[in-house]
């Protein structure tokens, strides 16, 4: 199932609900975005919230829709069910900071109203009574009227010093549906950036890969760079955005699916010169894989061999890359056309080498072919004209009698 069929999700769950004898509603942005594309019946995701019962109405829920009971987590704490990836069913909560950019502690509430007073905007503090019928907006905050007026506006003062990861979802919003922010909203964004800086490694991490996958990607990262959105401590590595970087990425967003988050991280810094202290520091701050950070390394000593132009060392280093590492460069780098071009005027094969030696009367191994030929490609890659078929085999005969 890779998106709900809204009409059928509400025919089943309000017969549950109607039998369990709770209250149950759409929440959040589903029902935000049934009423921008205008009763829209497919979605990615779905969030129901129920009055009481809410593990005996998910379990019956997933029954109707043949879910089976292994594709179901109970998160107890959160008070919430999942069923399979697209369903959410929670009870009415309300959720307490104990201190500014930590996760919350989260109580089952009384009300609906309730619940949608711990939401991050009013355009997400919707609810959508399926029953008891009738069917009925349940709008306390104004949401549709900012919906209409095209407007995210926070709940609260302290939203964004409560949880500053609301800063990204709101640059998000604001881009995907093409939205501005309220007054005082974007004002608070402005003085509560500084808690970015609290958040745990791991939630940051998680708020890019989010970001990446926005269709208005460059979009959101211009903003993020025009207001430094981003910890205190890697702010100046920030530079605009690599806008070719993001476009070849989007064009091939299925391929580099994987390597989404990187890149992402990478349009930002792609332009700033890092030693190995800064890259550890971004790495710790961003939570990167160790494959992730080896990744950097190498693209940051492909860029000092750029700037320097020694295509042979940069030849060196490209056939030498981890998988990932050479496959983004691919995304970023001119210099990896360049040469690809050259490497095509490479004219011997590894056969051609063989023989080159046999009639010196050396032989070969596999790996010192495969070692020669490279070579080869590097001297081809590095000349200033080319080397000619003649000029080829001159140099593999020379390297071939030193074994002698």
């Amino acid at each position: 199932m890779e998106k709900v069929n809204l009409p059928i999700l509400k025919k089943k769950a309000k017969k549950i609900a109607e039998q369990l004898g709770v209250e149950l509603y759409l929440v959040g942005g589903v029902v935000r975005d049934w009423l921008l594309k205008g009763g829209e019946e497919e979605f990615k995701d779905v969030d129901l919230v129920v009055s009481s019962s809410r593990k005996h109405f998910a379990i019956l829920l997933a029954e109707e829709l043949n879910i089976p009971l292994e594709d179901m987590e109970f998160w107890d704490e959160y008070f919430v069910v999942k069923i399979g990836k697209l369903i959410d069913v929670a009870s009415f909560r309300r959720e307490y900071y104990p201190e500014p950019s930590v996760l919350p502690k989260v109580s089952e509430a009384e009300t609906i109203v309730d619940d949608l007073k711990r939401r991050d905007f009013t355009i997400n503090a919707m609810a959508y009574r399926l029953w008891p019928e009738p069917e009925e907006l349940i709008d306390p905050f104004g949401g549709r009227e900012d919906l209409k007026k095209r407007l995210i506006r926070f709940l609260k003062r302290d939203s964004f010093v409560e949880d500053p990861t609301r800063i990204y979802r709101a640059v998000r919003y604001k881009e995907r549906f093409e939205f501005e922010f309220e007054e005082e909203t974007f004002n608070r964004i402005l003085l509560d950036k500084n808690y970015i800086s609290r958040l745990t490694p791991a939630r940051i991490r998680s708020e890019f890969e989010r970001i990446a996958d926005e269709d208005k990607l460059i979009n959101c990262l211009e903003f993020i760079y025009e207001y430094n959105l981003v910890p205190n401590e890697v702010v100046h590595f920030l530079k605009k955005p690599n806008r070719d970087l993001i476009e070849n990425f989007l064009r091939s967003r299925k391929e580099f699916n994987n390597e989404a988050f990187l890149i992402t991280i990478l349009s930002m810094i792609l332009d700033s010169r890092l030693d190995q202290d800064d890259i550890e520091l971004l790495a710790k701050r961003f939570a990167f894989t160790k494959k992730e950070m080896r990744v950097l390394e190498e693209i940051e000593v492909l860029k000092e061999l750029a700037l320097i132009d020694n295509l042979k060392e940069a030849y060196k280093l490209y056939i030498i890359l981890s998988p990932m590492g050479k496959k983004i460069s691919r995304l970023f780098t001119d210099m990896v056309e360049v040469i690809e071009e050259r490497v095509e005027q490479v004219k011997l094969s590894g056969n051609d080498i063989i023989n080159i030696a046999a009639k010196k009367g050396v032989r070969l191994l596999g790996k010192e072919v495969g070692v020669l030929k490279k070579r080869l490609i590097a001297e081809v890659v590095s000349s200033e004209n080319g080397l000619s078929e003649m000029k080829q085999r001159e140099l593999v005969e020379k390297w071939v009698s030193c074994k002698n």
